[in-house]
């Protein structure tokens, strides 16, 4: 299968997207952390950061300039 060659809008919708996720993954950290200490179970918080940090990873890798 052939793949496209990126075009400027496609770097800049892919840059976005990630930005959006590394915005996510951040917040969400801050709310795990308050909610652990405020003593409430994070259990499934947890569990959707790491689905988003696995997202942001695949992203990652097919972002057109990853090396």
């Amino acid at each position: 299968m052939k793949q496209s060659t990126p075009t400027p809008f496609r770097r800049l919708d892919a840059d976005q997207s990630l930005a959006r996720l590394e915005e996510r993954l951040n917040e969400g950290y801050e709310l795990i952390e308050k909610r652990r200490e405020a003593g409430l179970d994070v259990t499934k918080l947890e569990d959707f950061w790491i689905e988003l940090l696995h997202e942001y990873e695949d992203r990652c890798d097919e972002h057109p300039l990853a090396a």
